[in-house]
């Protein structure tokens, strides 16, 4: 199923670093970074065309999402919803799904997403490109996002305010993991 193919163009579009609004809390302010204004009402249909994990679809008729790379080009993935919540959540909060994509253009891409009233929330782990992200460029907005790869991640002096001080078996506390 190729539903989103006609929406590739429509759905994400490159705009300047200025374009983005100067009002707001800017979360996520990495070093070097991809804008980008996503067209939240082309996105929705790709998004509830997408089967449920384990349901009896085929992969080969899932639909496919195109998602900007920090590099200025575009990468394809085959879609499906992977629910996080116990169904009584999900039927309580039905404007929150996660998903995960496999790579089309780059096999070894394997998306994380959601959709939230908050915006849409990507990572992306590739052998090819790395980690990256897709992230609202401004807390609540859901129209303008950075697309970003992990290294040009550079922690604030806020992202000390919540520390995960669980060990793991390599001395690191879980938080310099997850960002490193």
């Amino acid at each position: 199923m190729v539903v989103g193919a006609s929406h590739a163009q429509s759905i994400w579009t490159d705009m300047p670093e200025s374009g983005i609004p100067t009002t707001g809390e800017r979360r996520i302010q990495p070093a070097k970074f991809r804008a980008a204004r996503l067209n939240v009402s082309a996105l929705q249909p790709v998004l509830a065309a997408a089967p449920e994990r384990f349901s009896s679809a085929e992969s080969g008729n899932w639909p496919m999402l195109s998602l900007p790379l920090p590099d200025g080009g575009m990468g394809r993935f085959q879609i499906e919803e992977t629910p996080v919540m116990h169904p009584d959540w999900q039927a309580k909060y039905p404007q929150i799904r996660t998903y995960t994509g496999r790579g089309i253009d780059d096999p070894t891409a394997v998306l994380k997403c959601d959709l939230t009233p908050w915006g849409f929330h990507g990572m992306v782990r590739s052998g090819k490109y790395g980690t990256y992200f897709i992230d609202p460029a401004v807390h609540g907005n859901t129209e303008f996002y950075v697309v970003y790869n992990k290294k040009d991640y550079l922690p604030t002096a806020d992202d000390a305010l919540w520390t995960c001080a669980t060990p793991s078996q390599m001395g690191h506390n879980c938080w310099n993991m997850a960002r490193s």
